[in-house]
């Protein structure tokens, strides 16, 4: 009862919420020039002069920088950016916000248009696309809320406060439709030296390269040449922003008149009201910087963080500036951009210090951002001369810092056990400093809900889960260029980063040893290997493009068979390993700390790893049992079976799992649909799938109407192997395509009642790197090379009762091929289900 009903609104709830406003609220502040001032004294007009201030535009002139930053969009670009939105593109971006994010001024947050978007979700629709298509938003709509957020725990001036802005809901809304674009062509014109917010790539790949950079350097003892690594920090980089600097970059690089009037709607048609103690203070009218908590404003910020990355580039292929490259086949590294953060690389030579002086300058005066020299580091190899490092220091007005490395977000190993022992004091702690006793191992404290445990990181297999995301990414040239990770030696000198990514080896050797069936229990080949066999690849396997059916049936046994015949093969794309923990197929950090966890609960069978004496006796609930029956033999003179033990603790486990599922009302059933004609001029194509009974194989139909219910064609196939649903109604949507093709019919409506297969058809952005997102990205081609138009839309299975039948049909026949007349008699009955 506690943990379902526990979290409830109660005293020591109302206590913490009103201790947290109490911290927050502002009740003097000093201004610029140390005088104090409360809220009688003029502390309004303080906060009010302050952001006008710092929202004040100055003159900039980026006429030098753009002369580096190049063309990039191309006119397919362009017909991406200019692609008409929909009404489902609004939904999406209403229900990809978390419902109880801020409000703004009209006090409606996400979570009441999500409630309430089958009564108002037409509405809306039209008013949001109304402003993407057409360019114009009402000025009403920017006008934003300022909530001030303490960046310290005593702030003494304004500045110590962090402004976030609180939009609107229908503005966020316009915003995630253009920023949901953007992020389309952002790949293409952002260079791979930065990494955050771009489709793709990771900020912890910087971070990673920007360590290996900073170890090679560190090891750098001999030789004349120095380098040294200059981290900067960006002042106030949101607020400063100069919004002609953004449109110079943005019309540069390629964008058209529509985007750079939609963005500067967006960013210059902006009013601010601090609020403070339940008032406003304002209006504020800004004429540069971007809105923390703008959907848009990342995306515009690392565009005209590229002109300073282009700025780089230009001066490294001058001579002006030389980076460091750790080994022959790697790039030079001259800068990684963190957002706000940047990192360069540099040779410790004075010419090459006053090279990077004026390159920030010149970037300072173009885009209005300064360098805060304050929280800006340098860092120089050992074989830099003392003299040398003082002069660049005097230059710069930095100061020489020895250890970077904790200033850009590594995960580090180092300390871990302390770390833990310090949040178990923390959670068994009390108000004293005394010794306190842990009634609860840290082990079953990190146990999962599911499990019994309260789901708390385990700081070993949470940081290899991280490091094991970034094998597959980064270092392969530094430390397996001729090898795959799983054969990576250690190498010479190897980084602490390397070291510690080579402790979740093991984990990826266990996994992807040959595991290629899909299968999470056991992804190996069961059958017993025939050291007389001609069969070692999987190729082998394979004739003309597909299975060979008879030679899998004469190797394998039934269990192989199945699986091996379920694995569709398409000619799309080259064949990959993917992650067998995920929908998706794509590593993650989530789903790899779940296995290792997993790893660490379950016991471990014989032979396999070392059994602890607290598992065997105490924990493991099967030997419980065994305990349980010892002492009913020994006290009770009872004699429990074997069997009776085992399923005794089976039914404990399952009596628990049953425990923890929360008592949910049934659903009402969904109201019926029936088939609907499609539009003039239109034919429309249901394709279903069925997994043939004896599961050797998996049938399809597909029914072609056009708008006056008249059967055009029809189609009942078959394929080797019994696939999972979601891969067979890929497949048949795939081979529907492929029909389409020979037909000549020029616009066409593919249905299905597959809600993933479609939605998946239908996304703008589609990555997938399992079987099924093999054949959806297939048809995706396969639709982009057809001289007609195709739509696809879902259905409920009700209103696809013809498909199904034919694809059902192929369970019971042979008779498998096309008619567009004279059908077989077991098709007749099947054409007027959908009547």
């Amino acid at each position: 009862m506690w943990l379902k009903e526990g979290n409830r609104i109660t005293r020591f709830f109302h206590a913490k919420a009103t201790a947290l406003q109490r911290r927050n609220r502002i009740t003097q502040l000093k201004d610029a020039y140390g005088m104090r001032h409360t809220w009688e004294t003029g502390l309004s007009q303080v906060i009010s002069d302050y952001f006008t201030t710092l929202y004040s535009s100055q003159d900039c002139t980026p006429v030098n920088i753009l002369n580096c930053v190049p063309h990039c969009l191309s006119a397919k670009d362009h017909l991406l950016l200019d692609a008409p939105f929909t009404q489902e593109d609004v939904r999406q971006a209403v229900f990809s916000m978390s419902g109880d994010k801020s409000h703004g001024l009209d006090g409606l947050n996400p979570g009441f248009y999500q409630r309430y978007w089958d009564v108002i979700g037409d509405d809306v629709s039209a008013f949001c696309l109304q402003c993407a298509s057409t360019g114009l938003i009402p000025p009403s709509l920017p006008e934003t809320i300022l909530v001030l957020i303490p960046k310290k725990q005593h702030p003494e001036y304004i500045s110590d406060f962090r402004p976030i802005a609180l939009c609107q809901v229908l503005y966020k809304i316009v915003a995630k439709l253009l920023a949901h674009i953007l992020k389309c062509v952002l790949p293409k014109i952002i260079s791979p030296t930065q990494s955050a917010f771009v489709t793709g790539r990771h900020i912890q790949d910087n971070s990673v390269v920007a360590y290996e950079a900073i170890h090679y350097l560190w090891a750098r003892r001999r030789g004349k040449t120095g380098y040294a690594v200059l981290k900067l920090d960006i002042c106030k980089a949101y607020d400063r922003l100069d919004w002609g600097f953004l449109q110079a970059v943005m019309r540069k690089m390629g964008f058209n008149d529509r985007w750079l009037g939609l963005t500067a709607q967006c960013v210059t048609f902006v009013s601010y009201r601090v609020l403070q103690q339940g008032t406003f203070i304002g209006p504020i009218f800004p004429s540069r910087g971007l809105r923390q908590g703008d959907p848009l404003s990342p995306y515009l910020f690392i565009i005209c963080a590229e002109a300073l990355s282009r700025l780089i580039q230009a001066r490294v292929a001058q001579g002006a500036i030389h980076g460091v490259k750790i080994v022959t086949c790697t790039p030079v590294i001259s800068h990684l951009l963190f957002a706000d953060d940047s990192v360069l690389f540099f040779r410790a030579q004075i010419h090459e210090a006053q090279a990077i002086q004026t390159l920030l300058q010149d970037y300072e005066q173009a885009s209005g951002q300064s360098v805060n020299f304050s929280k800006s580091l340098i860092s120089f190899s050992p074989n830099t001369d003392l003299a040398t490092k003082l002069v660049i220091c005097s230059l710069l007005l930095l100061q020489e810092y020895d250890d970077l490395g904790s200033y850009l977000g590594l995960p580090m190993a180092i300390g871990r056990n302390k770390r833990e022992r310090l949040m178990c004091r923390f959670w068994w702690g009390t108000a004293t400093n005394r010794k306190s006793i842990h009634w609860m191992s840290w082990d079953r404290l990190c146990r999962s809900r599911e499990d019994g445990g309260l789901a708390f990181k385990r700081l070993r297999e949470f940081n290899l889960a991280l490091l094991g995301k970034l094998v597959a990414r980064l270092l392969k040239a530094r430390y397996f260029a001729h090898c795959s990770f799983l054969d990576a030696p250690l190498g010479a000198n190897p980084s602490y980063l390397w070291r510690s990514i080579r402790a979740s080896q093991p984990l990826l050797l266990h996994i992807w040893t040959n595991p290629w069936l899909k299968d999470v229990t056991n992804p190996f080949v069961s059958t017993p290997f025939d050291a007389c066999s001609d069969v070692l690849l999987v190729q082998d396997l394979m004739l003309h493009g597909r299975w060979n059916v008879g030679l899998i049936t004469a190797v394998f046994n039934e269990r192989d068979r199945g699986l091996i015949l379920g694995l569709p093969l398409s000619r799309a794309a080259e064949d990959d390993l993917f992650w067998l923990y995920e929908d998706n197929g794509f590593f993650s950090v989530k789903s790899a700390y779940k296995a290792l966890t997993s790893l660490r609960i379950e016991a471990p069978p014989a032979g396999m790893a070392s059994e602890s004496l607290l598992h065997l006796l105490v924990t493991c609930s099967f030997t419980r049992q065994v305990w349980t029956a010892r002492n009913n033999l020994i006290w009770n003179h009872r004699v429990t079976a074997p069997l009776s033990v085992w399923t005794r603790a089976l039914r404990s486990y399952h009596d628990w799992l049953r425990a923890q599922v929360e008592d949910t009302p049934p659903r009402p059933a969904e109201g019926a649909t029936i088939w609907q004609p499609s539009a003039l001029a239109w034919v429309k194509l249901n394709v279903d799938a069925a997994t043939i009974v004896d599961g050797s194989c998996t049938g399809y139909g597909c029914i072609a109407r056009d708008s006056s219910d008249f059967v055009l064609r029809v189609w009942i196939g078959r394929l080797e192997g019994a696939f999972r649903p979601k891969i067979a109604e890929a497949l048949a949507i795939k081979e529907a395509l492929s029909w389409i093709a020979c037909t000549g019919w020029s616009r066409v409506i593919v249905e299905s009642d597959c809600l993933l297969v479609v939605h998946a058809l239908l996304a703008r952005h589609f990555v997938d790197a399992t079987a099924s997102g093999d054949l959806i990205s297939h048809s995706r081609v396969i639709v982009s090379q057809l001289d007609c138009d195709v739509v696809f839309n879902h259905v409920r299975r009700s209103a696809n009762q013809v498909a199904r039948g034919l694809a059902q049909a192929s369970r019971t026949t042979t008779n498998v091929g096309e008619w567009s007349c004279h059908y077989p008699p077991f098709v007749l009955p099947i054409l007027s289900l959908d009547s």
